[in-house]
Order: C-alpha cells, then structure tokens, then sequence
C-alpha cells in the first residue's frame, strides 16, 4: 500500500519527516513524500497555491491508498479556496 504525504500547513522539519518515513517503511508501506512537503514561504510549506496542488495531486492519485498530512495546523484552512 502506497501513502501519499503532503504539507498542508507549517514547514516541516527535515529529521522529523525523515523518521517518520523511516517509521513507515519498516512497517513496509511505500512512501510517496511530495516535494512541496520541502517547500517554504514564510512559515507555511509553501505558497497556499502551491500546497492546495500538492493536495489536490496526491488526493487524484490512483496508486496512493492514503493521503497522510506531514503537518497539520489552521494554514490548511488557506487551501479551500483554491481547491474544487
């Protein structure tokens, strides 16, 4: 089963999501880390437009069973304009 991981709110501290992929293989799920989980624009994992894609792609994908959320927090609540 492959997980999706995006970052719909704060910036994400590089060890913590390492570990936490780290986790998730050992326990034999496919990890899919979506590059704007690397992102920063002020203290947000990138633009609101950019994190609403990366939502949106990872969500429309046939091979991810699950979408897990790197970081949560009230910027995910930015995203719903721009989200259909």
């Amino acid at each position: 089963m492959k997980i999706g991981i995006v970052a719909p709110s704060s910036v994400v501290a590089v060890a913590e999501l390492k570990r936490g992929v780290s986790f998730l293989k050992k326990q034999k799920f496919e990890v899919d880390v979506h590059p704007q989980c690397r992102k920063k624009f002020l203290f947000y994992a990138g633009s609101h437009e950019e994190r609403a894609r990366a939502f949106y792609d990872s969500a429309m994908r046939s091979d991810v069973a699950a979408l897990w959320f790197a970081r949560g927090g009230y910027g995910a609540s930015h995203l719903i304009p721009f989200l259909d």
